[in-house]
């Protein structure tokens, strides 16, 4: 097969197939959207379900890696002009690593302890540098914001000073915190070095944006989905780098409009996240469309091993309810078509459950740390908040969903962070807090409601990782419903398939308790 790139280097335009490797390629980059069947259009049948990347011998350039591989499993023939990848083939990891030794020689953490990046970071931002366009996958927790730093930095010295550079992030607490981390990053704690960057920094929200220094024009932009969505096509286009953070949900319809208006002019443009989809959905191939192939994967076990995120242990608690009739009743309406009817039947019984509002009070009675509870919904939330308040002593209890304001939730993250006092506990829904929230000194999350994403579940679980010196151990609690023994309902469902796509996946460590509520 034969391909050459359009004008501005944007796609893959191919040139020369048989019939036969053309049908081949456009089934390997035509796939299933994940529950499709539940979808409207799929219902109304103006839609089968699938997204296709082929159109009429045009791929997205950031889907390259992907043709490759099709060729390479079928062993047809690929031809592209090499010398056209807008690769930098000059750049090399010794340049990294060494620009990584100077500028942080002198670095040092509140602690006053000496400040260097990781290798895994160095080796990201390398690839990203070298490629251009692709994902970084590291954990939860490792440290994504420093390899960020590391990019545009290295760009500004060596690269391009004039460098504009655009940063997506899905909420504006994230805004925050970037804005802060790369600040943090250039001056650094303690540092004698003086040889910073000159960061300009616009945030952009909901509200006015904020500028760290008035009146002149920024070099940096960190902005919201929301807000980004509405900028046009001739403001997206000055930005020579467009980072997305939390890029696994780069198939939401505000970023792919917001990505696809920097196409032809963005010199680089990568995405990072905890977890990807998996390689074989159709979500991955849109993510990586927009940004490019996946250039490194770094796992939770693999920085556990290294001691640079806490260890971990999930306590899976299948709590048996023993109800017989309604289990046979749920059964009964599933077995006749009504899934749906029989899964929001399930998780109103457990959440009024009394019994298991007595063994979640039970439980967190037993914490002597900090703690996370996350919940599905917000009634449930409010539920089992006032419920845990009123009767648990010694205990200070916090309340986030998505109604939160971003101040609010600062203050209550720098309470969490206290280790004075009595043991504090957050229930959270699994919105807010599945990504951007930055608390170290969490020692035990609890799943009160069941959540099949496992995407959500990965990076809720990320959020009990970063390292503190008095934390030994990260525990999860994940509680499971069984009605009765003798049926399998859609909740204990779900925790199956969080054990076989999660757990084992992950390589998480996990024990399994059976309780008779």
């Amino acid at each position: 097969m034969k391909f050459e790139f359009n004008k501005d280097k944007t796609k893959l335009i191919l040139k020369e197939s048989t019939s036969h490797e053309y049908k081949q390629l456009k089934l390997y980059l035509t796939r299933f959207v994940h529950n499709y069947r539940f979808m409207q259009r799929f219902k109304l049948k103006v839609w089968d379900g699938r997204i296709d990347n082929f159109h009429n011998g045009s791929i997205n350039f950031g889907l390259w890696q992907q043709v490759y591989n099709c060729c390479k499993e079928y062993n047809f023939k690929f031809e592209a002009p090499k010398d056209q990848f807008p690769f930098d083939s000059k750049i090399k990891l010794e340049d990294v690593e060494n620009f990584c030794k100077d500028f942080f020689k002198n670095h040092k953490t509140k602690e006053g302890v000496p400040f260097m990046p990781y290798e895994h970071q160095i080796e990201a931002a390398f690839k990203v540098l070298k490629y251009k366009f692709g994902l970084t996958e590291v954990a939860t927790s490792g440290g994504k914001s420093l390899q960020i730093f590391l990019v545009i930095s290295y760009i500004m010295r060596f690269i391009k000073p004039t460098t504009k550079t655009l940063i997506i992030v899905p909420n504006i607490s994230l805004v925050r915190q970037f804005t802060n981390d790369l600040e943090s990053y250039n001056f650094g704690f303690n540092n004698e070095n003086k040889d910073i960057f000159d960061f300009r920094i616009e945030e952009i929200m909901s509200d006015a944006p904020r500028r760290t220094k008035d009146g002149i024009e920024p070099n940096i932009y960190i902005g919201t989905y929301q807000s980004l969505v509405k900028r046009n096509q001739k403001w997206m286009s000055q930005f020579d780098v467009v980072i997305t953070d939390e890029a696994h949900v780069a198939n939401a319809v505000s970023l792919i409009d917001i990505l696809s208006k920097t196409f032809g002019t963005a010199q680089y443009r990568f995405g990072v996240s905890g977890t990807f989809p998996n390689e074989d959905s159709s979500e991955i191939l849109t993510i990586e469309s927009l940004m490019g192939p996946k250039l490194m994967r770094v796992g939770a076990k693999e920085l556990m091993d290294k001691g640079l995120i806490s260890n971990l242990k999930i306590k899976a608690i299948i709590l048996n309810h023993d109800n017989l009739d309604f289990a046979q009743t749920i059964y009964s309406i599933k077995k006749n078509g009504g899934g749906q009817r029989a899964y929001q039947l399930e998780k109103e019984y457990i959440q009024k459950s009394l019994k298991r509002k007595i063994f979640i009070r039970d439980l967190v009675c037993k914490f002597k740390q900090n703690s996370l509870i996350l919940f599905h919904n917000v009634e449930y939330g409010t539920e089992l908040f006032n419920y845990l308040r009123d009767n648990v002593i010694g205990v200070d209890f916090y309340y986030i969903d998505g109604s939160t304001k971003v101040d609010k939730r600062e203050v209550i993250r720098q309470q969490m962070e206290d280790g004075s006092g009595n043991v504090k506990v957050v229930l959270a829904s699994f919105g807010t807090t599945s990504t951007g929230v930055n608390i170290k000194n969490i020692n035990n999350i609890v799943f009160a409601d069941s959540f099949k994403s496992a995407i959500k579940i990965l990076q809720s679980i990320g959020r009990g990782l970063r390292l503190r010196k008095d934390k030994m151990k990260l525990h999860v609690f994940d509680l499971v419903d069984v009605l009765h023994p003798k049926y399998k309902n859609t909740l204990l469902n779900h925790f199956l398939i969080r054990e076989k796509d999660m757990y084992k996946k992950q390589e998480y460590p996990y024990d399994i308790i059976k309780i008779n509520l």
